[in-house]
């Protein structure tokens, strides 16, 4: 089901951004990606959560895609935003 393999390779993106790989807890990520996950060649957002007790104060955004030359693969990417060193005095 793509909808599984979206979720699991969504938090395997959060765990590599971590730099913990699969040494951490996947029930320590929560990926929300609302499907049905159509064919195409665009991105699509979706949230992805760490717990507080693994990375406090981080916001994260994510994006999926099934590419239509390869419609049976899920990619995933995510991003850290480090809000607090954006802030300028």
């Amino acid at each position: 089901d793509a909808l599984v393999t979206a979720v699991w390779s969504a938090k395997e993106a959060v765990l590599k951004a971590l730099r913990t790989g699969l040494r951490l807890d996947t029930r320590q990520v929560q990926c929300l990606i609302h499907g049905p996950l159509s064919v195409t060649d665009a991105w699509t957002a979706f949230t992805p959560t760490v717990a507080a007790t693994v990375a406090p104060d981080a916001r994260w955004s994510g994006w999926w895609r099934r590419p239509v030359e390869y419609a049976d693969f899920v990619l995933t990417m995510v991003e850290k935003q480090d809000w607090k060193s954006k802030i300028q005095d």
